[in-house]
């Protein structure tokens, strides 16, 4: 791939050509050109609507947990829309962005000013990350995997980065068959709309100069060859286990709502954007959030795969030292409830001769360590006391000092 380091929206027809044999090329080039557009393209804005759906994908595939991430990338960031609408939901705190278009990411940066915030940022392969392993504490994406020719090594670039513990959440991509679908509605509406505002009722007003008409084919050709893979939910989680990740999560959304949206999108493309008022797009935001509420409901029958988008969550594999910190904690538990039970069970008078209370006490005692005689009683009842003042007091060494040693270990 040639190397693209600056901003080049004005590609040469030789350029042009050459990504047509050139994956890379082509993602530099074609992303490029959209860049300066690209957030009115797609109605991309940094406000409650866009914040709510960036909130919105994330909980659905990773949940709340562990909010505000200290440390987040993204792959394949454009213009910013994803991680900036994160960080203003409070969902990630700092930001670096990536994205093999230098356009993409200098007006990512623009945006993140716009917001009074500063982010770091620069043009990058996602198969080739230029940063240290365990960096981040958050891995994110939206609809950017399907641009990249190489899957799994993107994935186990985004593993080796992201700190052990930390996730990967990346949203939005198409699926087989959902993709399938969007693209014949889409050749449709096309064909439809440019075929009906050539009528000398409607030429005037609704029609399209044949340049623009032709810039926008030539667009959506180029679009064809940056847009690479799409994925089977369950094929999409076994290309995130190989890469080493575990905990694999996946969602699918927009069945309906993608069967409505795919088609205006189109007929946005096909008309003149100034016939579109803020009614249109009123009645198509609200349409997209009814259909996807209905979708939500079909979940419970539909199979995943119908789905136009699916989202996975991953968390990095666990390093040798956090399996032994894991270790750690889990017997200083066991330990805990041995003694913890061995005391109920004697405040209880349980039986000595059942089988399991004679085995969890024979347990209790081998574990009791330094705390058998810490305390010692006299008079009537005092073995009894002994028991349950050392062995609760072990059992709260056990947690204290097993959190602590688990601390320490973990990376």
């Amino acid at each position: 791939m040639s190397n693209v380091s600056e901003p080049h929206p004005h590609a040469s027809a030789e350029e042009v050509e050459a990504a047509w044999q050139d994956t890379k090329l082509a993602q530099v080039l074609y992303h490029d050109w959209e860049a300066q557009t690209y957030d009115d393209k797609w109605s991309i804005s940094f406000d409650d609507r866009c914040t709510a759906y960036a909130r919105d994908r994330f909980v659905a595939v990773a949940g709340q947990d562990d909010w505000p991430y200290a440390r987040c990338l993204e792959i394949g960031a454009g213009t910013g829309f994803f991680s900036l609408n994160l960080r203003l939901a409070g969902v990630v705190e700092a930001i670096t962005v990536t994205d093999i278009s230098p356009g993409m990411v200098e007006v990512a940066k623009r945006n993140a000013a716009g917001l009074g915030c500063a982010i770091e940022g620069e043009a990058a392969d996602a198969e080739s990350l230029p940063f240290c392993d365990d960096t981040f504490d958050v891995v994110v994406g939206h609809a950017v995997v399907h641009h990249i020719p190489d899957v799994d090594k993107a994935f186990g670039e985004m593993v080796r980065v992201l700190r052990p513990g930390g996730r990967i959440v990346i949203c939005g991509e198409p699926t087989r068959w959902g993709d399938f679908v969007a693209r014949r509605l889409s050749r449709a509406t096309w064909w439809a709309a440019t075929h009906a505002t050539r009528l000398p009722v409607l030429r005037e007003r609704w029609a399209r100069t044949p340049e623009e008409l032709d810039g926008s084919s030539r667009a959506a050709a180029l679009e064809a060859v940056v847009d690479l893979p799409t994925f089977d939910p369950d094929e999409l989680a076994r290309t995130v286990l190989r890469a080493g990740g575990v905990g694999v999560r996946t969602t699918t959304e927009e069945l309906t709502a993608a069967w409505l949206g795919w088609p205006i999108r189109t007929f946005e493309c096909a008309v003149p954007p100034e016939r579109l008022g803020m009614r249109w797009r009123t009645f198509a935001y609200r349409s997209w959030l009814r259909l996807s509420a209905l979708d939500r409901v079909l979940g419970a029958v539909v199979p995943d795969a119908l789905y136009y988008n699916v989202s996975v969550a991953v968390q990095a594999t666990k390093t040798a030292r956090s399996a032994i910190a894991t270790i750690i904690w889990i017997i200083a538990l066991l330990c805990a409830v041995v003694l913890g039970l061995g005391a109920l069970l004697t405040v209880l008078d349980a039986n000595q001769d059942n089988a399991i209370v004679s085995f969890v006490d024979d347990l209790a005692r081998r574990v009791d360590g330094p705390f058998w005689e810490l305390f010692t009683f006299s008079g009537k009842g005092s073995q009894d006391k002994e028991i349950l003042v050392n062995w609760g007091v072990g059992a709260m060494a056990y947690l204290i000092v097993g959190r602590i040693i688990e601390r320490i270990i973990r990376p």
